[in-house]
């Protein structure tokens, strides 16, 4: 069981291969936990090119 405690919309940095990738306003909850890490949601990742059912899809096919 996950409890979120607050929410926010930070401007976050994420540092990838290819460099900085900087998203602006991305809608977060703050839950409670141990964890370190943070998920992104389908949406911001639409929003940063990434189609998840796409690659799943792939996967599934055997990247045909």
């Amino acid at each position: 069981r996950m409890l979120c405690r607050d929410s926010a919309t930070p401007d976050l940095q994420i540092e990838t291969a290819a460099g900085p990738l900087h998203l602006a306003s991305v809608s977060c909850l703050v839950m409670d936990g141990n964890e370190e890490e943070f998920l992104l949601g389908r949406k911001t990742m639409q929003d940063i090119g990434i189609d998840i059912d796409r690659l799943l899809e792939q996967l599934a096919g055997g990247n045909q």
